[in-house]
């Protein structure tokens, strides 16, 4: 990391959260957006089924449609957790990204200031025993 500039760690910096601002649209709401929805509809149909059932004539054709929204329903709800998933995998990955930046960051900003200080203490030095240096 010595060759690197603070200045090309600082842009790499926020580009990784330019990035994971962008996703933040699409991504991490998907899947509490298709539960709810998922929740809502389900026991919407779940009370058309009770209702069904209930009935002392019962339509099949009607429960049979029924049963198979429950089933989509689910299906939908098993895809938006495996894209929350891999959403989640993506973000941390730029998560890890991102810490080992700031560390990098860290590390060379400490030795930036370890620099100085000793620059500061050897010039003090030089500057309290310049007779004896001589």
């Amino acid at each position: 990391m010595a060759g690197v500039s603070m200045e090309a760690l600082n842009k790499q910096l926020l580009d990784i959260i330019r990035s994971m601002e962008e996703e933040e649209n699409s991504g991490p709401f998907f899947f509490a957006t298709t539960l709810s929805t998922f929740c809502h509809d389900s026991a919407e149909t779940l009370r058309d089924l009770t209702q069904a059932l209930g009935q002392t004539v019962i339509h099949y054709k009607e429960l049979e449609e029924l049963c198979i929204k429950m089933k989509g329903g689910a299906s939908s709800c098993v895809t938006a957790l495996n894209t929350t998933k891999q959403e989640f995998l993506l973000l941390q990955e730029k998560m890890d990204a991102l810490v080992e930046l700031q560390n990098n960051l860290f590390k060379k900003w400490v030795n930036k200031s370890l620099l100085q200080q000793v620059e500061t203490w050897a010039a003090e030095y030089r500057r309290q025993h310049k007779d004896k240096l001589q």
